[in-house]
């Protein structure tokens, strides 16, 4: 097959195509070049939260859109700084089933999930959501939600209560989350950094170029893996990282990475890997509420030292998050290779950040709110030993190091050019600080 330009939503339904990934069926595909236009309330999602809670979430926003948009020099109103960053809504009607089917080759018998009903239902609930607040991005926060009711299920399907959570991004500082509690309406508010998301979307793209296609009747991929030989298969790959990290890095700015084409074949191997990270990032957060770990939020969310998790807390979420992803998902090998990877793309982010930022990298330092990314991933092979012992664990924890191998050999490439950059002066964008 030839070429194909993916955005993130048309990146996201290929997972329905997959068996086995049952809460993915109310994913939908849409068309890259589709124009904008506003979206249109969704009485689905209005009695969602209290107005208590979209207020403190904008009010937050608005004073994190204010100071960046002081620091870039674009003026001190909210709103401009962030429709500065921010792409326009993918509509709805773009959404085709046999469109999908087409694109990516997939026959009608053998797409099982992609029936013109759950694209329905899908579309009847998310196609039109309006996010809380005008800060919000309407294409992310509809795939937001979707993993948030999917979370919520299997929470309710386990005996546990479902916490009401008010989920929100806003340009935090650094490549993560927060979460904190608001006592008077018993809700907890998740704060994403905004780029949080677009970050994962193009490195499952780019590890989905060296790792086989997945066959969608096994679950599984198409032929054996092999890193070394797909990176020397694949040079342009190191250049399409350099490319990623500098437009968050330097530029600040994630709409200036070029479009990149991955083969159709790779669009379903991408989405899972994508899938499984974002659906990661999400239910270590709803690990952290539903273990009632305690939160600090002081009055600028955008300051690194605005939450004190401690160690434990940090491994405990990771735990519930890594468990929920699963009942989610329900593969365990195509589950836990997701968690992996967004630990050790964080550590690749953090890396450069560091460099650009310093001229080193020093693995000794460490954080007061979170352990270091690869000691995470590794107490994550760890606990799916103690919980899920066997075979299929171990196939797990051996692609997990599959992909781990291959970002260190991807870093190991890319380190000299990032030390380059900083001796030639070329610093994080304000965005980082």
């Amino acid at each position: 097959m030839g070429g194909w330009r993916v955005t993130r939503r048309q990146l996201l339904s290929a997972v329905v195509a997959i068996p086995g990934l049952s809460s993915a069926r109310r994913n939908t595909y849409a068309s890259q070049n589709a124009p904008a236009r506003s979206p249109q309330p969704s009485p689905a999602v209005k009695v969602r939260w209290s107005a208590e809670a979209v207020t403190k979430l904008r009010n937050q926003q608005e004073l994190a859109y204010t100071t960046l948009g002081r620091r870039m020099g674009i003026g001190s109103d909210p709103m401009t700084v962030y429709r500065a960053l921010t792409k326009d809504r993918m509509p709805a009607e773009w959404v085709s089933p046999e469109k999908f089917r087409k694109t990516f080759g997939i026959p009608r018998e053998t797409a099982q999930g992609v029936p013109e009903a759950a694209i329905a239902e899908y579309l009847a609930k998310y196609g039109n959501v309006q996010p809380p607040t005008p800060y919000e991005d309407p294409n992310l926060y509809a795939v937001l939600l979707e993993m948030s009711d999917s979370i919520e299920a299997a929470l309710k399907s386990h005996g546990f209560p479902t916490p009401r959570l008010l989920l929100g991004t806003l340009p935090t500082g650094t490549l993560n989350a927060l979460t904190f509690s608001l006592p008077p309406t018993k809700e907890h508010i998740v704060i994403f950094e905004r780029g949080l998301f677009d970050f994962a979307f193009q490195m499952s793209k780019i590890a989905a170029v060296v790792f086989p296609a997945i066959d969608p009747m096994r679950g599984w991929f198409s032929a054996e893996v092999n890193v070394e030989r797909g990176i020397e298969t694949h040079p342009e790959i190191v250049e399409q990282l350099n490319r990623v990290l500098h437009a968050y890095l330097v530029l600040g700015d994630p709409r200036k990475i070029p479009l990149y084409k991955i083969d159709n074949s790779r669009v379903m191997t991408a989405t899972s890997l994508l899938r499984s990270m974002e659906l990661f990032a999400l239910g270590h957060e709803y690990g952290h509420v539903v273990a009632r770990h305690g939160d600090n939020l002081g009055p600028n969310p955008s300051a690194d030292a605005s939450v004190r998790y401690r160690w434990d807390d940090e491994y405990g979420a990771d735990r519930v998050g890594l468990s929920l992803m699963f009942s989610v998902m329900g593969r365990l090998v195509l589950t836990f290779w997701g968690a992996v990877n967004f630990l050790v793309c964080l550590e690749v982010f953090d890396r450069c950040r560091s460099i650009l930022a310093t001229g080193a990298f020093d693995p000794k330092a460490t954080s007061p709110t979170h352990p270091p990314n690869l000691a995470r991933a590794q107490q994550l092979r760890t606990v799916l030993r103690e919980d899920r012992p066997g075979a299929e664990t171990e196939k797990a924890i051996r692609l997990a190091n599959q992909l781990d191998s291959f970002w260190s050999r991807m870093w190991q490439v890319a380190e000299p050019q990032w030390l380059a950059m900083h001796k030639k002066d070329v610093r994080p964008s304000v965005i980082w600080s």
